[in-house]
C-alpha cells in the first residue's frame, strides 16, 4: 500500500481594514460629526456663535456645509447640474427645490448661474467658494402689461390692469399680503412689494406688508409690485418681480472675484405711457456663511426695484465669518440700498458639543477573523476623540455586539463584519480635533500542504480546512500504528 505523505506549511498575514474619508461608501447618514470629502477627515461641525453679539437673544444657528456627495463644481462639471441641459451658452440652471452639497464650488469668470423652481438657491460646501461668474436670482422688470417674473423664493409682480383696476403683486411668504396692490381707479400707479420693510405706497394702493429677518429660518425671496391701473382703453404697467433667495454655505473661504455678482434685487415697475405704472418688486435675501473668510471683491446686490411712484422694500442679508469683522468689509460691492444687513452678528466657530460619525458596515470577507489592534491618524488640538467598534456575523441583520471600545477587542474576535464609532467632543471654539485614519488590523493565517503524490498545492485559512490538513497528517501515523498492532499479533500466534 502506497502511502501520500502530506508536507504543511502554515504562514501568516496582518492586513488592515482601513477608512481614509476620502468616500462616502461607508458613511451613515445619521452622523453628526462632518465627514469632510475636501479635507479627507472627519471634524466637528460647525455654527454661528451669537453669545458675543449685539444684544440678541436669538438661538445659535448650524452652518451647515454638507456631505460633499454631489462633488466639486467647476467649469469641468458644472454642465451635468445644469437644468436646461446646456441649450443656454455660457449659463447653468440649478433647482431652488432641493439641496446642493459640494466638496468645492468655483463658477467661472463668464458663466452666469440661474435658478429654477419655487424654493430659495441653498448651497453647502465643505471647501472653498469662488465665485467669479455671476449668480443672478433678480427680479425681472414688469413688460407689455405683465407682471416681472422672479426665481429662487422671489414672488412674481402683479399684472396691469386691462380696462380696470391691476392686480395685487405676488407674496413670498404664505399667509403675509406682501405683493404690493394694484393701482385702483383710472391711470393709477401700483404699490411696491414687501418683504424686509413695508412696500411703498401708492395713492389708494397699499404697499406690501412687511415679513422675515435675517436671522430667520426660512429663506424668503422679496414680493412683488402691484400692477397699474389701465386709463380708457391703455393698460397699466406691470409690476417688478421679487428678487431671490440664497444660501451659500461652506467650511473654507468664499471669494467673490472682482468679475463676481451675487444679484438678488427686486424688478422695476414698468412705465405705461397714458395709464398707471407699476410699483417696484422687493429686494431678496442673501446668506453667506464663509467657514474662514469672507472675501468680496465682486458686487453683491440685495437693493429694491423702483417705480415711478411706489418703490418695493429692500432686501436683506447676512455675512458672517470666523474672524470677527464689519460690514466696511464688503464694501464697496454691496449694494444694498439701505437694506437690512448684518455683519457682526455672531461668528462662525466649531460646536461644543459633542458629535459623532457612525459608518455603515464593512465586510472583512473573512469567516473567523482575529483582530489584534485598533490605530488612528488623530490630532486632538481643540478637544477629544473615543472609538468604538461593532462587531456582527450576518451584517447586522440578527447579531450585533453593539459598540464597543476600540482599547478591548475581545468581543467583536470571530465577527466577519463590522463598523466603527468616532465620538468627537470639543473643547475650543476655534479648533477641532480631526481624525484623518481609522484602521483596524487583522491576523491572517494561511496554512498551505503539499501532497507529494500528485505535487498539487492547496491552501486554507478557516478552520474547517485546518481540521482536514490535521487528519492528512494523521493518516501516516495511523497506518503505522495499525501496522504495528498487526504485527504484534502475528507474533503472538507463531
Amino acid at each position: 500500500m502506497k502511502i501520500l505523505l502530506p508536507f504543511l506549511l502554515i504562514s501568516a498575514a496582518t492586513f488592515a481594514l482601513s477608512e481614509e474619508f476620502a468616500t462616502l461608501d461607508h458613511f451613515d447618514s445619521s452622523s453628526t460629526a462632518v465627514w469632510n470629502l475636501e479635507s479627507h477627515q472627519v471634524e466637528l461641525p460647525l455654527k454661528v456663535d451669537r453669545t458675543q453679539s449685539d444684544g440678541l437673544s436669538q438661538e445659535n444657528e448650524s452652518v451647515l456645509i454638507g456631505s460633499g456627495k454631489d462633488g466639486a463644481f467647476t467649469a469641468d462639471t458644472l454642465s451635468q447640474w445644469d437644468l436646461l441641459s446646456g441649450s443656454v451658452a455660457n449659463q447653468v440652471t440649478l433647482s431652488g427645490d432641493r439641496v446642493y452639497e459640494f466638496t468645492s464650488f468655483t463658477l467661472p469668470a463668464g458663466f452666469t448661474l440661474k435658478c429654477a423652481g419655487s424654493g430659495a438657491l441653498q448651497i453647502r460646501v465643505q471647501g472653498n467658494v469662488i465665485i467669479a461668474g455671476i449668480i443672478d436670482m433678480r427680479g425681472s422688470t414688469g413688460a407689455g402689461g405683465i407682471g416681472g417674473t422672479a426665481s429662487c423664493g422671489g414672488a412674481a409682480g402683479g399684472d396691469g390692469g386691462v380696462g380696470g383696476n391691476g392686480s395685487r403683486g405676488s407674496s413670498a411668504k404664505n399667509g403675509i399680503e406682501g405683493g404690493g396692490a394694484g393701482g385702483v381707479g383710472s391711470g393709477n400707479d401700483g404699490a411696491g412689494g414687501g418683504h424686509i420693510n413695508d412696500g411703498q405706497d401708492s395713492g389708494a394702493a397699499s404697499g406690501g406688508n412687511s415679513y422675515d429677518t435675517f436671522w430667520a429660518d426660512d429663506l424668503l425671496g422679496g414680493s412683488g409690485g402691484g400692477g397699474g391701473a389701465a386709463n380708457g382703453g391703455t393698460n397699466g404697467g406691470g409690476g417688478g418681480g421679487g428678487g431671490g433667495a440664497l444660501r451659500i454655505s461652506t467650511g473654507g473661504d468664499l471669494h467673490t472675484t472682482s468679475t463676481g455678482k451675487i444679484l438678488g434685487n427686486g424688478g422695476g415697475g414698468e412705465v405705461a405711457a397714458g395709464a398707471g405704472d407699476g410699483g417696484g418688486g422687493a429686494g431678496g435675501e442673501i446668506v453667506l456663511f464663509g467657514g474662514t473668510r469672507l472675501i468680496n471683491e465682486g458686487l453683491i446686490d440685495i437693493s429694491e426695484g423702483t417705480g415711478t411712484t411706489a418703490n418695493g422694500s429692500f432686501g436683506t442679508g447676512w455675512f458672517t465669518t470666523r474672524t470677527p469683522w464689519t460690514l466696511a468689509d464688503l464694501l464697496p460691492g454691496l449694494d444694498a440700498d439701505g437694506g437690512n444687513l448684518s455683519a457682526d452678528d455672531g461668528r462662525i466657530l466649531y460646536t461644543a458639543s459633542s458629535s459623532q460619525i457612525l459608518t455603515l458596515p464593512y465586510d472583512t470577507g473573512l469567516p473567523d477573523p482575529h483582530y489584534t489592534s485598533f490605530t488612528a491618524e488623530e490630532t486632538l488640538s481643540g478637544g477629544t476623540i473615543e472609538y468604538a467598534i461593532a462587531g456582527s456575523d450576518d451584517n447586522f441583520q440578527s447579531d450585533d455586539t453593539g459598540f464597543v471600545s476600540s482599547n478591548d477587542l475581545s468581543m467583536i474576535q470571530g465577527k466577519r463584519y463590522v463598523k466603527f464609532r468616532i465620538l468627537l467632543q470639543g473643547s475650543s471654539p476655534t479648533a477641532s480635533p480631526t481624525v484623518k485614519k481609522v484602521s483596524l488590523n487583522i491576523f491572517e493565517p494561511t496554512f498551505r500542504y503539499r501532497a507529494a503524490a500528485c505535487n498539487a498545492v492547496h491552501e486554507g485559512k478557516d478552520a474547517s480546512q485546518v481540521f482536514w490538513l490535521i487528519y492528512l497528517l494523521a493518516l501516516p501515523l495511523g497506518f503505522k500504528s495499525m501496522r504495528r498492532r498487526r504485527l504484534a499479533k502475528a507474533s503472538t500466534v507463531h
